[in-house]
């Protein structure tokens, strides 16, 4: 068999069905599962009559990005309990809009309220857009138990100040 960079959904339902170790109402469970993954994306293929077919495709680029988000997951616990000094600067790399990905994974496998809390406080002090929209994503992605209501209005002035930052009243609310 020849290695393929996409795959059809019903080869992957295939698949899952061939194995004998694989529940039956597994296939669809997981094939919904790769299409909701960020690490795969839906794209289109044609066939050999020039017709379009949905295929599944790997991002590739998304493989470092998941690996260095557990890293970094690893320092801001760490961090959080600050009992050992950050293995890496993630509030420094939060800055840098290519780290996005990185970050939202990272916060797509965070769960405690103290982690998610001094982290998101932490890079909302810094300010910046990369930062507001980890926690943006952080915020419209996780349930609302999550946040203390100090991240939700750190984060209101922080993005209100950015987005007046690009308006007229910047020049203006210094004098106000």
């Amino acid at each position: 068999m020849t290695a393929r960079r996409v795959l059809h959904d019903n080869q992957l339902r295939d698949w899952i069905s061939g194995d004998p170790n694989t529940p039956n109402n597994s296939a669809e469970t997981i094939v919904k599962a790769v299409q909701a993954s960020r690490l795969f994306a839906q794209e289109r293929e044609r066939n050999i009559l020039g017709r379009e077919i949905l295929v599944t495709g790997f991002r590739h680029e998304l493989i470092g990005k998941f690996l260095a988000a557990r890293h970094i997951r690893r320092a801001i616990i760490n961090d959080a309990n600050e009992a050992f000094k950050p293995i890496v600067d993630h509030i420094a790399l939060g800055a840098d809009k290519l780290w996005l990905d990185v970050f939202f994974f990272v916060i797509d496998e965070m769960d405690s309220f103290d982690t998610m809390n001094k982290f998101l406080l932490d890079i909302l002090k810094e300010g910046g857009s990369a930062r507001i929209l980890i926690t943006a994503y952080a915020i419209g992605t996780k349930p609302e138990n999550l946040f203390s209501e100090q991240v939700r209005r750190m984060y209101e002035n922080t993005k209100l100040k950015e987005d007046l930052a690009q308006t007229p009243a910047a020049k203006t609310s210094t004098t106000a």
